[in-house]
């Protein structure tokens, strides 16, 4: 009776080599000059309400009728001691595209029921960028592709999201 159940995928790859030198201050790479302001100076694209993703500097960069960007600085937050961005801080990002897509696009109010990240390659080149692709929008579950690209246009990771209409019982 209730038999637990889990799933791990694993795969055996080299480690990634430490850089020659470890980066000893990571600099501040910030777009905040190229977004959109209103005559006050106000961000004129939605901003984020968690206090996680505000931490680790993610901030949307584009919104137009299909899509919201969001993007991540690389700062101390959400680097390792190497200058490498965090995974988590890039899931972050990708999480909170396919989420504000369904959100500030849709008009619905979302959460992630399910998400896979694969990372291609390591970036110290920020920021980095979490670009949405709607691959099936439903009444209850939409679907989303998001690509991670990094600040020399090179794509990183790439996740696929399934994000739940939280209205919609």
């Amino acid at each position: 009776k209730g038999a637990l159940c889990f799933e791990l995928n694993a795969a055996l790859a080299p480690a990634w080599p430490a850089p020659a030198a470890a980066v000893k201050q990571i600099p501040k790479i910030t777009t905040e000059n190229m977004l959109p302001k209103t005559p006050d100076g106000e961000i004129k694209v939605p901003s984020l309400t968690s206090t996680f993703a505000k931490w680790l500097n993610i901030y949307v960069t584009h919104k137009d009728k299909e899509r919201i960007v969001y993007s991540a600085d690389l700062c101390e937050h959400n680097c390792d001691a190497y200058g490498f961005a965090l995974p988590g801080a890039m899931f972050t990002a990708a999480d909170c595209a396919a989420g504000g897509c369904l959100y500030y696009i849709d008009g619905k109010r979302p959460i992630t029921v399910s998400a896979n990240m694969h990372y291609l390659d390591r970036t110290v080149i920020g920021p980095v960028h979490a670009v949405p692709h709607a691959v099936r929008k439903g009444n209850f579950l939409n679907f989303y592709d998001v690509d991670l690209i990094d600040g020399a246009g090179k794509k990183v990771a790439v996740g696929q999201f399934i994000i739940r209409d939280m209205d919609k019982k």
